[in-house]
């Protein structure tokens, strides 16, 4: 692989290369926020979620290491691009970006790095992808392995099995004539509790227990008011921020090309709960 006088000298000699202020003074993160342009979101704005701590520079996202990757561009542009990319994502997978970073030709950089925004690798997908013949082969297939980025915290139990049931609403309904058509039970409450409230009323009960679940719509929205938008429906997810997602990168990953071009915005979001427990009551 040729090695050009940026990487010969180094991070800092390509900082330099740039007009920018050598590591040492500032980090590739406050280099990114400067390189963005006006109005570029460059770091996510979450609202709080009930239970979950918001996101922060703590929480590892791999920007840094996807902006130094952007330092391997041989040509202004490409790295000025290339930082773009990296202000208006969320999360980078840091052996895929640094498998960016080794690429042989600059404007290929940029578009490494936009195929593996906001996407999850094993270490061996990325091996396998990093060791390709062509840098338009190593792009493809990180393109192609990469999953959607998920920031759910871990469960306690494998996703997606069924969740716990203190998270889901339990229901339980006369098997004839629900009088009140509401049906006993709420949030939080489990079957048998739901069952219980039931069968002393009716002479035989059913039960349901739902989670709450949101699925979502992306618009992609052309710079070239002319052209017609298209809208893009993500999978559902327990999460309505992680249902945006899904549906933002789903748009992104449709538009791949088209960057510089439009982008894509949470259109809507409806919610979808999802059944996760069911059956008969028993006395």
């Amino acid at each position: 692989m040729p090695t050009n006088g940026l990487r010969r000298g180094g991070w800092t000699a390509g900082l330099l290369f740039l007009g920018m202020p050598a590591l040492a003074q500032t980090t590739a993160m406050e280099q990114l926020e400067a390189a963005a342009p006006a109005g570029a979101v460059t770091a996510p704005q979450v609202a709080a979620v009930p239970g979950r701590s918001s996101r922060s520079y703590d929480v590892y996202d791999g920007r840094e290491e996807a902006a130094r990757a952007c330092s391997a561009a041989a040509f202004d542009s490409d790295k000025r691009e290339c930082l773009v990319v990296v202000a208006r994502a969320d999360y980078f997978d840091g052996a895929a970006a640094r498998a960016c970073g080794r690429l042989s030709f600059s404007s290929n950089v940029p578009k490494c790095i936009e195929a593996v925004a906001d996407k999850d690798y094993l270490p061996s997908e990325v091996d396998v992808c990093a060791g390709s013949s062509f840098d338009s082969s190593v792009v493809s297939c990180l393109k192609a392995a990469g999953r959607p980025h998920s920031h759910r915290p871990p469960y306690p139990y494998p996703y997606p099995d069924r969740p716990r049931r203190s998270d889901a609403s339990c229901y339980a309904f006369d098997r004839g004539w629900e009088e009140h058509w509401g049906g006993h039970g709420g949030y939080r409450w489990d079957p048998g509790r739901a069952c219980q409230e039931c069968l002393q009323r009716h002479g035989g009960c059913n039960y349901r227990c739902t989670i709450e679940s949101w699925r979502c719509t992306a618009e992609w929205v052309p710079s070239d008011a002319s052209q017609p938008r298209r809208t893009y429906e993500g999978r559902p997810d327990r999460d309505r921020w992680d249902a945006e997602r899904e549906a933002l990168l789903y748009c992104r990953d449709i538009h791949w090309g088209d960057s510089g071009r439009g982008d894509c915005r949470v259109l809507n979001c409806r919610r979808e709960d999802e059944l996760v427990d069911s059956g008969s009551c028993r006395r």
